[in-house]
């Protein structure tokens, strides 16, 4: 990954989350990506990190790294917590073309990370930690790298 933007926190919490959009996007701009695309991507990063905060240190505030960097025409965004491995990327897409009443709960927050962006994985960090990449490809003439 090349000239990567970073964003840490001790202790992340639901009020970060403005700072953190800000951050994505502003970063991610930076790195080339058309403002839509940008939008995307701050939009799955919100999802992970909100995830991440609301079950993952459940509700708490716990440690969060976050970096944006490009690999060629992709730009990468990193997440590393502490919380309890999940895995978004084995989650089962929801049954959107269920009436609203007949969905589960919970699941279209995994459903728009997959949409927001090209891929996505999941490493898990041994016991406790996630390590989430997203990938969102940077089309030819959308914007450019200015980094």
């Amino acid at each position: 990954m090349t000239h990567p933007y970073a964003l840490q926190f001790d202790a992340v919490a639901l009020g970060d989350l403005a700072r953190i959009r800000a951050f994505v996007r502003e970063s991610a701009l930076e790195l080339g990506l058309a403002p839509d695309a940008a939008d995307d991507v701050v939009l799955a990063v919100d999802e992970a990190v909100t995830n991440a905060i609301r079950h993952g240190y459940t509700g708490g505030a716990g440690p969060l790294a976050l970096e944006l960097g490009r690999r060629g025409s992709e730009l990468l965004v990193r997440l590393v917590d502490e919380a309890p491995v999940f895995d978004p990327t084995r989650r089962p897409a929801p049954d959107v073309d269920l009436p609203l009443a007949s969905r589960p709960l919970g699941g279209m927050g995994i459903h728009l990370m997959h949409a927001s962006v090209d891929r996505m994985s999941h490493r898990s960090r041994g016991r406790s930690g996630n390590d989430l990449t997203f990938v969102k490809r940077v089309a030819a003439g959308e914007g450019r790298d200015r980094s």
